[in-house]
C-alpha cells in the first residue's frame, strides 16, 4: 500500500513537473510565435520595401537606357559637327589661300594703276601744252591798247570792281599798288567763275586771258576798317 502511493506521488510529481515543463514550453512557444509574427512583418515590409527598390531600379535602368541613347545622339551630332568644322576649316584654309593670292593681284593691279595713272598724268601733261601750242598757233596777233590807270582811295570794308571787255583768247596785263597797305584781290569770268585768286597783296603784278568771250572783273577791296587807302591799277587789255 505505501509503496503505491509512493508511486502515485512520484507520478504526480513526474506529471507536475511535465506540466511545468509544458507551461514553459508554452511560454517559449509564444515567444517565439511572437517573434516569428515579427519577424513576418518584417518579411512584409523588406518585401514591400524590394518591390520599392526593384521599381525605382527599373525605372533608373530606363533612365540609363535613355541617357545611353541621348548620349548615342550626342556623339553622333558630335561627329557630324566635327566633320562640318573639318569641311570649314579646310574651306577656310582655301579662302585663305585665295585671299592671299587676291592680295597679290591687287597689289599687282595697284602698280599697274600706278603706272597707268603716272602714264595717264603724263599724257595730260602733254595734251595741255599741245592744246597750248594749238592755242597759240590759232591766236592771231594781239594789239596792245592804251594803258588804263585809275587811282583813288577805299573807305573802311569797301570794295570796288573794274569790268573789262574782252573777247575769247585776249589777254590783260597790269599791276596793282595799295600803297602800302594791305588789299585782297581776284578776278572773275563772265559766267562768275574764279579766275585766279590773289589773296591779300600790298602790291602784284598779273596777267591773264580770256577764256571765253564776255565781261571780266577785277574786284579789289580794303579788308579791315581802316579808312582812306590809297590804290593804282594800271593794265594794258591785248585786243586781237
Amino acid at each position: 500500500m505505501a509503496t503505491a502511493e509512493a508511486k502515485i506521488a512520484s507520478l504526480q510529481q513526474s506529471v507536475a513537473t511535465t506540466q511545468g515543463q509544458l507551461s514553459e514550453s508554452q511560454r517559449n512557444a509564444q515567444a517565439l510565435q511572437s517573434k516569428l509574427d515579427d519577424t513576418a512583418k518584417q518579411m512584409v515590409t523588406a518585401q514591400q520595401q524590394l518591390t520599392q527598390t526593384a521599381q525605382t531600379v527599373k525605372g533608373l535602368q530606363e533612365t540609363i537606357s535613355d541617357t545611353a541613347k541621348q548620349l548615342d545622339t550626342a556623339k553622333a551630332q558630335l561627329a557630324t559637327l566635327q566633320t562640318k568644322l573639318d569641311d570649314t576649316a579646310k574651306q577656310l584654309v582655301t579662302a585663305q589661300q585665295q585671299l592671299a593670292q587676291s592680295a597679290q593681284t591687287v597689289k599687282s593691279l595697284q602698280g599697274t594703276i600706278n603706272d597707268t595713272a603716272k602714264q595717264l598724268d603724263a599724257s595730260k601733261a602733254q595734251l595741255a601744252t599741245a592744246q597750248a601750242d594749238l592755242t597759240v598757233l590759232k591766236t592771231p596777233p594781239l594789239t596792245p591798247s592804251d594803258p588804263v590807270v585809275t587811282k583813288g582811295s577805299f573807305g573802311a570794308k569797301q570794295r570796288i570792281s573794274v569790268p573789262i571787255e574782252l573777247q575769247a583768247f585776249e589777254q590783260v596785263q597790269g599791276e596793282l599798288f595799295a600803297g602800302g597797305y594791305d588789299l585782297t584781290f581776284y578776278i572773275q569770268d563772265p559766267s562768275g567763275a574764279l579766275v585766279r585768286d590773289f589773296g591779300t597783296v600790298v602790291q602784284t603784278n598779273f596777267q591773264f586771258t580770256a577764256q571765253i568771250p564776255g565781261r571780266y572783273t577785277l574786284f579789289f577791296a580794303n579788308p579791315d576798317a581802316r579808312c582812306c587807302i590809297a590804290y593804282t591799277l594800271r593794265y594794258t587789255v591785248y585786243h586781237k
